[in-house]
């Protein structure tokens, strides 16, 4: 893997540095900030100095098959793919919160229990 600046990636994708950034943002590819401020986006090394060819390498495809709609089927399932991983997350993230509450009623239910238990008269008490 190599790491590129943000117009090489974009490049060697085969897509706008726009969307590189927001492959970035949504965690599809892995960058990281130098000191100086400039982002460096890790890429394949087979893809680095392809600038402007397809992400798809040559050699999965086929001769006299135009790359363009491949391409754009790869960049629609990598967008599907990203949104999955988002809303998986968010599933996650909401079942962990569904877990807490229970937990947390459950403790509240058996102290409201205790306390019943002290308020109510033992069983075959006759009350006065």
């Amino acid at each position: 893997m190599a790491e590129v600046g943000i117009a090489a990636a974009a490049a060697a994708l085969g897509v706008s540095g726009d969307t590189v950034r927001r492959r970035i943002k949504r965690g599809e590819l892995v960058s990281r900030r130098t000191a100086g401020g400039r982002v460096l986006v890790t890429v394949p090394d087979d893809l680095v100095g392809t600038a402007g060819a397809s992400a798809i390498p040559a050699a999965t495809t086929p001769a006299g098959v135009d790359p363009g709609p491949l391409r754009m089927e790869l960049e629609h399932t990598r967008a599907m793919l990203g949104e999955v991983r988002r809303r998986a997350g968010a599933l996650e993230r909401q079942v962990e919160r569904d877990a807490e509450e229970r937990e947390q009623l459950r403790r509240l239910l058996a102290n409201a229990q205790q306390q019943l238990g002290l308020l109510l008269p033992a069983p075959n008490t006759t009350l006065a």
